[in-house]
């Protein structure tokens, strides 16, 4: 080998640390004995996008219609494992984008099904031992006394199933994107039947999603009153936790939508990460 190729090899070595992904550092993988699903090897139970400060509270993002919990986070073309590769949603940049404290927690809803199963958490008591094994594995103890669940499409029966969670997880808030397809009655009666809990609920213009967030609004209504309840034709800039319940129209795309909005949600929803 020449002296000349020898240094470009030296230089290429001395590079390698600069160009690894910067993302990499800050995305965890974890294999969990209470996890929610059975998977193929190499696929890992949840995948977690971590904050660059210790994290105040954790966000669970429920992806129930074809799950890849890695291609939620990725951009490009990721890798799922099992041999599966899916074109990825870059939620890990739109959290980072939100500049907040959070963990962004992604478990492994049913792996590229059309569905979306709970699993274990179907059991109530459940959720609460996940939620224990995630809270240890990623060091993240007090941000798991802070929960915003935010559910996608077919997510909206594992959110259910952690609202169902005895005993209850700690969560304070809820976003639903485009995910009201069911379970109407267990998302109001959370919201009303406890103190400071705010649910954001975005629907597109698919009929069935527009009746039932309009069934949710005027069941909440009739429980906390009317100015328990906030409707827009568009999602409010600006703090989202002034009332228990805001539902507002969205002209985003069904399967882009968490990749539109999620980081304003998350920045309108601050106060439920840091206000005890």
């Amino acid at each position: 080998m020449s002296p000349e190729a020898i240094v470009a090899l030296v230089l290429l070595a001395g590079l390698l640390p600069v160009l690894a992904p910067v993302a990499s550092a800050a995305t965890l993988e974890l294999d969990l004995k209470t996890a929610l699903q059975s998977v193929p090897a190499g696929v890992p139970d949840l995948v977690a996008s971590m904050p660059a400060s210790r994290p105040e509270a954790m966000v669970i993002y429920l992806h129930g219609w074809e799950s890849c919990a890695r291609g939620v986070l990725g951009d490009g073309r990721v890798d799922c494992g099992n041999g599966a590769r899916v074109d990825g949603l870059g939620l890990a940049a739109v959290h980072a984008r939100a500049a907040l404290p959070t963990v962004l927690a992604v478990p492994q809803l049913p792996f590229l099904m059309r569905g979306g199963n709970p699993g274990s958490w179907r059991a109530p008591t459940m959720p609460a031992h996940w939620l224990d094994e995630v809270r240890t594995a990623l060091h993240a103890e007090n941000a798991a006394e802070r929960l915003i669940v935010v559910a996608h499409s077919g997510g909206y029966l594992a959110a259910a199933a952690l609202l169902d969670a005895d005993p209850p997880l700690p969560i304070r808030g809820v976003v639903l994107l485009d995910a009201l397809y069911g379970r109407v009655d267990t998302f109001a009666d959370w919201l009303a039947e406890g103190d400071d809990r705010h649910l954001v609920s975005l629907h597109t213009a698919h009929p069935a999603t527009t009746a039932r967030n309009r069934e949710l609004a005027g069941m909440v209504s009739a429980r906390m009153g009317p100015s328990a309840v906030r409707m827009t034709p568009a999602l409010p800039d600006g703090d989202l936790s002034t009332v228990p319940l805001v539902v507002s129209r969205t002209d985003a795309a069904h399967g882009l939508l968490p990749r539109e909005v999620l980081d304003r949600v998350l920045i309108g929803l601050e106060a439920l990460v840091f206000d005890d």
